[in-house]
């Protein structure tokens, strides 16, 4: 999920490590988290490159964070 518009152009998951981006992880363990791990993996990045991997909202949730501004992406 991304701001409307795509004013960031994200379009492949080593886009999420460019300087300009602010990213939003779900909790570890949850599935869609595993998915984003392993494109990740696969596409030879680190999760070290992505500004806000770490990063877990508990309030307002991931879509409101977009929605608002605090965030560029979301994976969600």
């Amino acid at each position: 999920m991304v701001n409307a518009g795509n004013p960031k152009s994200i379009r492949h998951i080593d886009d999420l490590a460019m300087p300009n981006v602010t990213f939003i992880n779900r909790q570890k363990g949850a599935g869609s988290r595993g998915l984003l791990n392993r494109l990740i993996w696969e596409s030879g990045m680190s999760a070290k490159n992505i500004h806000g991997y770490e990063m877990i909202p508990r309030r307002p949730g991931t879509a409101e964070m977009v929605a608002s501004g605090i965030a560029t992406a979301v994976w969600d």
